[in-house]
């Protein structure tokens, strides 16, 4: 699954962990750039939050973008830690449209 949204705006990514059951003691999502520079992590408790409807959400807020190179290459891994174990359980492109409506030119 790729995550795809405007630069800048609020963005709500939602995922569940089908095949495991045991214990998480932490989440990282984590975007790098071409550069493998890492732009943007979220972790559990910080950015990604277990809903009593079993999903985990993970939110972007305008902040984590704003200065980010829309023409740049990024791509995000989920990672989990259990056990002091980490598993990668997912990776995709990290697509951030241009914005149009940017701070400068809010009124």
């Amino acid at each position: 699954m790729d995550i795809k949204f405007y630069r800048g705006d609020n963005h709500i990514v939602k995922f569940k962990f089908k095949a495991f059951t045991g214990k998480i003691d932490n989440i990282f999502l984590t975007v790098k750039c071409e550069q493998r520079t890492s732009r943007v992590q979220k972790k559990l408790d910080d950015g990604i939050t277990l809903k009593e409807d079993g999903w985990y959400y993970v939110e972007f807020v305008p902040e984590d973008t704003d200065g980010l190179d829309c023409t740049l290459k990024m791509t995000y891994d989920i990672q989990i830690i259990t056990d002091g174990l980490k598993y990668t359980v997912h990776k995709g492109l990290f697509i951030l449209k241009e914005d149009i409506t940017t701070p400068d030119c809010e009124v």
